[in-house]
């Protein structure tokens, strides 16, 4: 019990020092956060940072339920096996979203500046994207049975495709924040939330680990779909 506690405790511990590291750079660069002053205009950015939050909160509902539900409904021991191979995307998924945010300064500055050079930049920036993201999933997809079994030993390749969503959901994320329609972001993490906690009631009754992938896989492919719709049908992204 002592490891699994003192594993527990690594990521609370962890994020406490983060951000202390977050504070203590944000009162060198800007002043004090809290001072009697600036609570009426901290109070107005908690407010316009809902949308923010709310994302957050469903993002992490929707990428975590299939785990949750795995261990309810069939047993830690499904749970352990998924988690294998999810690991491994799983640091796709988080390189992708760093790069993401590296992005998000110029998006937001050639918004201001100019729509058809933001514009530009986004199907610029996709290209490059889907050069990376589509050789990235194939070659996780081919080669996860066998890291998978060398590691761990058992056998799961499906997965794979959901790190390739996850890199345009991330892309497409940020040019939306870029855009000043965070909402569309944060109503799809709705229809991920809401659809993966379903298919997966369905789908790991009916196939296990591989039910959870697929629920997940299924979900995360309809996001990428309504995300594309709304920034096609967006007078913001003019010719996209």
């Amino acid at each position: 019990e002592a490891p699994l506690l003192v594993t527990l405790l690594a990521f609370p511990v962890s994020a406490f020092f983060v951000l202390l590291v977050a504070l203590v750079t944000v009162y060198r660069k800007y002043g004090a956060i809290f001072t009697f002053s600036k609570f009426e205009s901290l109070t107005t950015l908690m407010k316009e940072a809902r949308s923010f939050a709310l994302f957050n909160l469903l993002r992490q509902v929707a990428t975590r339920s299939d785990i949750l539900m795995l261990g309810l409904l069939i047993g830690m021991g499904a749970v352990g096996i998924y988690n294998a191979a999810y690991r491994i995307v799983f640091f796709v998924m988080v390189l992708s979203y760093f790069i993401s945010l590296t992005i998000l300064p110029t998006a937001s500055t050639l918004f201001s500046e100019s729509k058809e050079r933001f514009a530009s930049f986004f199907q610029q920036t996709m290209d490059v994207v889907m050069l990376i993201a589509i050789p990235v999933a194939v070659g996780l997809f081919l080669v996860a049975n066998e890291v998978i079994d060398l590691l761990y030993g058992t056998s799961f390749a499906a997965s794979a495709g959901v790190a390739f969503f996850n890199i345009l959901i991330n892309v497409l994320g940020v040019f939306l924040t870029a855009s000043n329609q965070q909402s569309v972001r944060t109503s799809s993490q709705w229809i991920a939330s809401m659809g993966n906690l379903s298919l997966n009631l369905i789908f790991i009754s009916l196939w296990q680990e591989m039910g959870a992938a697929i629920a997940t896989l299924i979900s995360e492919g309809v996001v990428v779909l309504y995300l594309i719709y709304r920034i096609r049908n967006s007078t913001r992204f003019p010719n996209c």
